[in-house]
This record gives structure tokens, C-alpha cells and sequence, in this order.
């Protein structure tokens, strides 16, 4: 979140903490409001709590503590309004080319009810990508990609970008599951891109992926846990 702002990517606003009552002094003072409460580390997908007020943010603050070492650095973030997509793009360092985007499903119940999952399933492309959020979604690309140059963390490999198309265009978000609906990419066009070994290419503009062109609809059994 510290490197969107830096470099002017549009993103939620946002608090850190490493404790629980710095969490919770904050929530008492702050403006009553919908958050999402996120573990900082890896949670099986079910480190992101939603809470709609103050004081259910509180609760779920509490609730850190049940992921662990991953919920001891934990996020206060705005609970934005809009749809979620995902997007994947990958890089050489200095260029990228958009693999596709795709859409998760992760909350329990219909109508977006409940809490989240490890993720129910996917549909790509979604419909709510039109030719503007693509647009949109490229530059946050180039901003990250220039970003990282600029910061010499010259990163080659698969972008993730978690988005939500919100009344003020695309702003980032944190996902996971999307990637099961746009991996059906062809063969020849992965070995374009990463050739005998497991490196990609340089020159990737040059290189298409293709992502292909029909829908496609990927169903994630629940677990059981």
C-alpha cells in the first residue's frame, strides 16, 4: 500500500498496525465507517474480515489473533463500493503484456453474503472490464512496473492486480483465486514467453500471450473446514 501511494497508484485508504489496541484506540476515535480488517500474512485465503462500523471492526481486530504470526501485522482498510475483477499481465522488468482478467467469487452465501472463502469459484472475462477500466487498469500496470524500476526491484514473472471498479475508476484491492479462470493460455504461447527454461523472455512486447477469447467458468469446491 506504501508503494501505491508513492507512486500515485489509486488504492483504499488505509492504517497499519502491529498491535491490537492501536487497532482498537484508532477505531474509537475515527469516523464511524465500513473496513475491511486484513492478516498480513498467508491465510488460506480467509484473512480478510469484513466489518460494516467501528465497532465490528473492533471485533474483527480481536480476530487477528487466530491467524497467528500472519495476523500480528494487520491492515484497516476502506471498505469500497463497487465490483471486484482480477487482472494478470506478465513482465520481463521494463515491459508486460496482459494475460487476461477474471472474476472471484469468495463469499459464502449468494448476493456477496457472508464471510469470505478461500474462494468459490471464477468466471473470466467478467463483463464489468469495459474498454475504459481496461484502459485504466494497463496504466496501474506501468505505474507498478516503473515503480519497481525506479525502486531497482527489477521484477520479472506474473503480475497480479486485484481490482474494483468504483465510482472513481479502478482502485487495488488483494485477491487470489482469479487465476484459475484465464490459465487455459496455449501452450506455444507460454513457451514464446518463457522459451526451455523458466525466464522470461526479453523483448516481451514483442510477444503476445493471446489470452483466449471464449468465457470460461471455474467452480471451487468448498472446504470443509
Amino acid at each position: 500500500r506504501e508503494f501505491m501511494v508513492k507512486y500515485n497508484i489509486p488504492a483504499p485508504t488505509f492504517k497499519v498496525f502491529r498491535s491490537q489496541k492501536e487497532a482498537i484506540n484508532f477505531l474509537n476515535q475515527a469516523k464511524n465507517r465500513a473496513w475491511f480488517v486484513k492478516a498480513s500474512g498467508l491465510a488460506e485465503g480467509k484473512g480478510v474480515l469484513p466489518a460494516k462500523d467501528n465497532s465490528e471492526a473492533q471485533e474483527k481486530v480481536r480476530q487477528m489473533s487466530k491467524f497467528g504470526k500472519s495476523g500480528e501485522v494487520f491492515l484497516l482498510e476502506e471498505w469500497l463500493i463497487g465490483e471486484e475483477f482480477s487482472a494478470f499481465a506478465i513482465s520481463d522488468g521494463e515491459n508486460f503484456q496482459l494475460m487476461g482478467t477474471a472474476q472471484d467469487h469468495k463469499r459464502v452465501n449468494n448476493f456477496d453474503e457472508g464471510e469470505n472463502t478461500g474462494g468459490m469459484g471464477c468466471s473470466s472475462p467478467p463483463m464489468v472490464v469495459t474498454k475504459k477500466i481496461l484502459k485504466q487498469t494497463m496504466q496501474i500496470f506501468k505505474k507498478t512496473i516503473d515503480g519497481l524500476i525506479k525502486e531497482k526491484r527489477i521484477y520479472k514473472g506474473v503480475l497480479y492486480l486485484g481490482g474494483m471498479k468504483t465510482l472513481e475508476g479502478v482502485k487495488m484491492r488483494f485477491d487470489g483465486t482469479a487465476m484459475k479462470g484465464i490459465a487455459p493460455i496455449t501452450l506455444d504461447s507460454l513457451k514464446a514467453l518463457f522459451g526451455s527454461g523458466n525466464t522470461v523472455q526479453p523483448n516481451i512486447n514483442t510477444t503476445s500471450p493471446n489470452p483466449p477469447s471464449a468465457s470460461r467458468l471455474g467452480r471451487i469446491p468448498p472446504s470443509s473446514r
